[in-house]
């Protein structure tokens, strides 16, 4: 599973952030026919998705995405952005190699994780679709198969002004108090060369947002989401990526409508799995590698990101160490961090210098590194689990056990 495609360097969009310019102008002499906001709550329900991608790089989930008819090509399409489906160690990638790269992807309703039973079917050739920080080249669209019965929402040929209020709709943080609806107010900062900027709530993580819809108060895509830095959120508007999409051809590779998963193919872990308990001073040594927690760091802000209403973020020092002479290959969800009946995966690299890469390899000198994860502020207990597990062939995987560290929610220093 690829795990470095959730965001790709989204602190570089911001260089984009300076351009000039600003949308002035609107429609006038408009009737007012916006949309009641409970009705918009009933379009991200319906009408946002998110896909496991199957792609050369691996199995992964990333992004959100929703549907639009195209008159341009007679089918329904799938939108996206195009920066977290470039591929790993790839120094230069274009929007007409994406057919090749993707071999399929299933299709999920991002407000329930239920499958639509919806299954890409085509890769549109966007031959200038680019990743960041190009917010206005960032778009991907696909056609589908098997999602007759989905909903699609209208693009809006609108003029956009500041100060216009809009809705981001995707699943941010989950959360009872963000992820109730999927439905977030914004405001417009301004609109300048294919990249509309605006305003969001800092408590509001965007973390998988990208390629989210932004609706305004009609209920008509304007822009698709790309990018955060604090309350400042960046956009590809909706003239810009249409544009785009209306010169695309579409390909001829098809994509099987039925896929196989990582999980079908190993098999799922035995419910009966044994667990092996640590506390926050002893060293857990698995098959491969040894652990232990240096010291435990809680806060609110991490950098220029604020977590959650009623989250902090918990920063763990952690010593690694192959056992062998063998090196070892790490991933940054090699690691979950449990509270309650809840989980995370560690954040993605970016938030600190110290912070472990998301791959990275392990020998038999100490590799030292933080995993930041959030957490409830109310919660008095974590866990810091790993599964044990490695490949017999490419298709078996021998599951070992768990090892699980309880560490109380305070800071501490080994």
């Amino acid at each position: 599973m690829n795990r470095l495609k959730t965001i790709i360097a989204l602190n570089l969009l911001l260089l984009s952030v300076f351009l000039t310019g600003c949308a002035t102008s609107a429609n006038s002499g408009e009737e007012d026919n916006s949309t009641p906001k409970a009705d918009i709550e009933a379009l991200a329900a319906e009408c946002i998705f998110n896909v496991n991608w199957y792609t050369q790089d691996g199995e992964y989930s990333s992004g959100t995405s929703f549907l639009m008819d195209s008159d341009t090509h007679g089918e329904k399409l799938l939108v996206s952005a195009f920066h977290f489906l470039w591929p790993d160690n790839a120094d230069t990638f274009t929007g007409s190699q994406l057919p090749e790269f993707v071999l399929g992807g299933e299709v999920f309703n991002a407000f329930t994780g239920d499958t639509t039973g919806a299954t890409l079917k085509n890769c549109l050739i966007i031959e200038d679709a680019d990743a960041v920080p190009a917010a206005d080249k960032d778009v991907s669209a696909f056609t589908i198969q098997g999602g007759d019965n989905l909903k699609t929402l209208p693009i809006s040929t609108r003029k956009v002004k500041k100060g216009d209020t809009i809705y981001l709709l995707a699943n941010l943080w989950d959360t009872e108090d963000i992820h109730e609806n999927c439905v977030y107010e914004a405001t417009v900062i301004r609109e300048a060369k294919g990249v509309l900027y605006y305003k969001l709530d800092e408590k509001y993580g965007t973390s998988g947002a990208s390629g989210a819809p932004i609706v305004n108060e009609y209920g008509e895509v304007i822009a698709i989401h790309m990018g955060s830095n604090g309350s400042t959120r960046i956009a590809h508007s909706a003239e810009s990526f249409m544009e785009q999409i209306n010169r695309s051809s579409l390909s001829d590779i098809t994509y099987p409508a039925e896929l196989t998963s990582s999980e079908e193919e190993y098999g799922e872990v035995p419910e009966d799995l044994k667990t092996y308990s640590f506390d926050k001073t002893d060293v857990i040594e698995t098959t491969f590698f040894t652990l232990q927690l240096d010291g435990v760091t809680l806060t609110d802000t991490l950098q220029s990101q604020t977590a959650p209403e009623g989250y902090q973020y918990i920063i763990l020092d952690v010593s690694l160490k192959a056992l062998d002479a063998a090196p070892v290959d790490m991933y940054y969800s090699d690691f979950v961090l449990y509270w309650a009946d809840n989980y995370c995966y560690p954040l993605e690299a970016g938030y600190s210098d110290s912070q472990l890469p998301d791959e990275y390899t392990i020998t038999n000198d100490v590799t030292s590194g933080q995993l930041i994860f959030y957490a409830p502020v109310n919660a008095t207990e974590i866990t810091l689990s790993h599964l044990d597990y490695y490949n017999i062939d490419a298709n078996e995987v021998y599951y070992n056990a768990y090892y699980d560290m309880y560490i109380p929610v305070e800071n501490w220093t080994r």
